[in-house]
């Protein structure tokens, strides 16, 4: 019996961090990308009128709408996969009753739509009702799945569980410098190749790779901070000490990166781009 109330109490214990989790990196996401929206979908996407006399555009419906959705459920699957791994047990479950706040806020947009009239929004959020749901029990389930097989019970994807609370806050900023860097990569795609000059053409390649350099940059980081979170490179045994290096990483190597790319931009602004 007592054996059964200490697993009951840590049951729930895991599932009260997998909530507060999912919400916390949920809302660094969606936070963050939001802001940037506005200038990444600048560019005229528009869609040729429907049959019905809908069109993507104006008052009654924005294309971005539909961006707003699959925004959110993107945020929605990274979190409800880290939710289902910490909770270890009925990861599903546990993620989609960890995305109830968002469902109710996808509620309240319906609502609200419905009295203004917005045709769009009211579609997309009545849509993302269900589907925030399904995406969560989906990807809570995957994460408590490759949690059981790959990690042990005692990390969380192979790190101590609690580097995921100071984690939040630089992932709150990388997120932000991904967000505020989309709009450059978009901007250097959606450029005509192929009616400009050779050296032109030149140009937009090159700015193209050192647009994609941050992110790249960031990756990589990211991705070393990782192995010395789990171990395993420079292996240290304190995990305060891991956390201490992997803080210093993040804040010195950004600096010593934008610097780098500040030389490159520079230099790159020196390249002639005569008429050839």
């Amino acid at each position: 019996s007592v054996g059964l109330s200490d697993r009951s109490r840590k049951n729930m214990r895991r599932k009260a961090a997998a909530f507060i989790a999912f919400n916390a990196y949920l809302f660094c996401i969606l936070s963050a990308f939001y802001n940037a929206l506005p200038d990444l979908f600048r560019f005229d996407f528009r869609s040729p009128e429907s049959p019905i006399g809908l069109r993507l555009e104006g008052p009654q419906w924005d294309y971005r709408y539909l961006s707003f959705l699959l925004l959110s459920l993107l945020a929605t699957s990274i979190a409800a996969v880290l939710a289902g791994a910490i909770a270890q047990q009925r990861g599903g479950a546990a993620a989609a009753q960890s995305a109830i706040p968002l469902t109710l806020w996808w509620s309240e947009m319906f609502f609200i739509a419905l009295f203004t009239g917005t045709i769009g929004f009211g579609a997309v959020s009545l849509g993302a009702i269900p589907l925030t749901v399904l995406i969560s029990a989906y990807c809570g389930k995957w994460g408590e799945r490759m949690q059981r097989e790959l990690f042990p019970d005692s990390t969380i994807f192979g790190i101590y569980p609690y580097h995921f609370i100071w984690m939040v806050f630089p992932f709150f900023i990388y997120v932000v410098m991904t967000a505020s860097w989309l709009p450059y990569l978009a901007g250097v795609l959606f450029q005509n190749w192929l009616e400009a000059s050779f050296s032109r053409t030149l140009a937009r390649a090159l700015s193209l790779i050192f647009t994609l350099l941050p992110f790249v940059g960031m990756c990589a980081l990211l991705y070393s901070v990782y192995k010395i979170l789990n171990g395993t490179i420079f292996k240290i045994r304190s995990e305060w000490g891991r956390a201490g290096l992997s803080i210093g990483l993040l804040i010195v190597v950004p600096i010593i990166l934008y610097r780098i790319l500040l030389m490159i931009g520079r230099l790159m602004n020196l390249i002639p781009l005569g008429g050839i």
